[in-house]
């Protein structure tokens, strides 16, 4: 065998890793046994080993061997100078020995930590959330997560969250330094989530849940629909628990058709909704952020056994004999969805209550045998005001769907274009809406809608004005920039993502909301339903006298929304104090 076939097949040896490069190694060890073996046995030599005299063959190539692993073994030989010179030697190659096997164990070692940092092996879990893809609003989207699955005296379990995205696991790292994960845990996986092999990386089949956030890019749509198709061949089980996000309507059937039991969500549309609503009704976008987000109340489903306190009960008897919760309405046994519920319809077993609570542990109900319900009284017809609404906007896909939801509503719509030099004033306004221009890109976006709202505020206009924003963390900026109402888009649709993952309920109750059907929140003075300071109760009788379900209060023009507080809380009667309620169609109480 000539010596290029040789080098040959050392470096296809040597190419085949660790394993293979650590055996060549152990019988290249075993001939310089062997050899020195041999060496030393055919000079005769006699000479003992710390005390005790080397005999027979087998004993002098142990007596070799532990010299080749421990060089400090020559303290110990007694005999000839001839022979310690030849064990000398035997200690020498040794060194070179050990130091090759430390080197290649070395190697190895850092060939699989480098691996593990790679993020491409395979983890074994049950039960955890999955997200495939990547987008700057994932690392939202964990944030959320880890409150909804946050452990509190020991009624959660710690949820784990894999994310797989085609991205170097350093830069997930980073992005996702600041999130708080609660009692969750993080597990991070590169790879594609169209890459069927990639998608066994992060055990698909046993996720609870799989969440597919649609990239902010041109191709952001397709990119999801490929995903699917992935999860669809991957898997023959049901896709139900897969909600994925599409940014345009017309991308949905294609979608559907892919994956028919996938949860589909275009969250454009229902952070388009909400803007149109907040035309209509001032202060809707704070309302839907806290009910969207995990932090304060939500809707929960809670269904109703044969011995729960509610059975029997009047709809109308359960909203008033809830301490801490908000009922809105109802699911049947056939699963048909009535949002408010009619007010005497009797509760049985296996419906499910759809309820405002701060969590999902039970419905809680008061009994109170002296419970007296409220009596009718008519609604007052509310005129809604003229709406002349002016639209800046660049490149949105959100604006085709409010200016159709506005004109519904008989408001007469204006758009313009973002200026480019000079601002006219526009006058003769009762609202502006700021849409951003996503072609930008997220900062450079806010930073235009930002300038426009200080230089609209600075002609001292009487309109109202609705800023949408991408980055929530510019929200501050805006608020001080004088928005009357401000919007982080990117950050609702995160809310929307989560909740349909963790809570899919909450999605249907929004989405039902958001239809012009007349079910609707609104936004009305408290002077209107109370005449002096009075508790949460006396709200919501008094709202339940016009048909209408209290929801929570605005307690000033300046904080947050109260969503969902106790029956007892103290509501402030003033010009700044609101009442958010839930208005659907009945006249008032039977």
């Amino acid at each position: 065998m000539t010596t290029s076939h040789l080098k040959y097949h050392f470096d296809r040896v040597m190419a085949r890793g660790v394993p293979a490069q650590l055996g060549l190694l152990a019988l290249s060890c075993l001939a310089f046994v062997l050899a020195s073996s041999v060496i030393i046995f055919l000079s005769g030599a006699e000479f003992s080993y710390f005390g005790v005299q080397v005999q027979g063959f087998i004993d002098l190539a142990w007596t070799t061997l532990m010299h080749t692993m421990d060089p400090a073994a020559v303290g110990g030989d007694e005999g000839p100078w001839e022979t310690k010179l030849l064990f000398l030697g035997v200690s020498i190659g040794g060194i070179a020995t050990m130091g090759a096997i430390i080197g290649i164990i070395s190697a190895g070692i850092e060939e699989k930590m480098d691996e593990l940092r790679k993020g491409r092996s395979r983890i074994v879990e049950k039960g955890h959330i999955a997200i495939l893809g990547w987008d700057a609003r994932v690392p939202e989207i964990v944030s959320e997560l880890a409150i909804a699955n946050e452990e509190v005296g020991g009624k959660k379990s710690r949820a784990r969250i894999a994310i797989l995205a085609n991205r170097d696991i350093d830069s997930m790292e980073e992005d996702l330094e600041d999130v708080d994960l609660k009692t969750s845990s993080l597990i991070l996986r590169r790879g594609d989530p169209i890459d069927q092999d990639d998608l066994a990386i992060v055990s698909i089949d046993t996720a609870r849940s799989i969440i597919i956030p649609a990239p902010i890019s041109p191709t952001g749509d397709a990119e999801v629909t490929k995903t699917l198709l992935a999860l669809s061949n991957y898997s023959n089980h049901s896709l139900h628990h897969v909600v994925a996000e599409l940014a345009a309507r017309e991308s949905h059937a294609l979608a559907q058709s892919v994956a028919p039991d996938a949860n589909l969500l275009c969250a454009d549309e229902i952070v388009s909704r909400i803007i149109a609503q907040s035309v209509l009704e001032p202060g809707l976008t704070e309302v839907y952020q806290d009910l969207l987000d995990f932090s304060g109340s939500e809707f929960y489903t809670f269904v109703i056994n044969d011995n729960h306190l509610a059975v029997g009960m009047t709809f109308a008897e359960l909203v008033l004999s809830c301490p801490e919760q908000v009922p809105v309405g109802l699911i049947g046994v056939s699963g048909v969805m009535s949002l408010p519920a009619d007010w005497d319809e009797i509760i049985q077993p296996g419906m499910s209550v759809i309820c405002l609570s701060e969590d999902d542990y039970g419905l809680e109900i008061e009994q109170n045998a002296a419970l007296e319900l409220p009596g009718a009284k008519a609604r007052p017809e509310r005129q809604e005001p003229a709406r002349d609404v002016l639209v800046f906007a660049g490149d949105s896909k959100k604006l085709p769907i409010i200016r159709d939801m506005l004109e519904q509503r008989q408001a007469r719509v204006e758009v313009r274009p973002y200026p480019q030099a000079g601002l006219e004033a526009p006058v003769d306004y009762s609202t502006i809406i700021l849409l951003s221009d996503e072609s930008l890109g997220v900062q450079a976006a806010d930073a235009v809608a930002m300038t426009l709202l200080i230089r609209l505020r600075s002609q001292k206009l009487e309109a109202s004005i609705i800023a949408e924003i991408l980055d929530p963390k510019n929200i501050e900026l805006m608020w001080s920039a004088r928005a009357d109402d401000c919007i982080a888009s990117y950050q609702l649709s995160a809310y929307a993502l989560t909740q349909a993952a963790e809570n899919p309920v909450l999605v249907r109750v929004v989405g039902r909301l958001l239809e012009e059907d007349g079910v609707r929140l609104k936004v009305r003075p408290v002077t209107g339903y109370l005449s002096q300071e009075g508790t949460f109760y006396d709200l919501t009788e008094s709202a339940m006298a016009r048909g209408e379900i209290a929801l929570g209060f605005f307690a000033n023009g300046i904080d947050a929304p109260l969503i969902n507080p106790p029956k007892s809380a103290e509501v402030p009667v003033g010009a700044a104090c609101s009442a958010v309620v839930l208005a659907g169609k009945k006249q008032g109480v039977d």
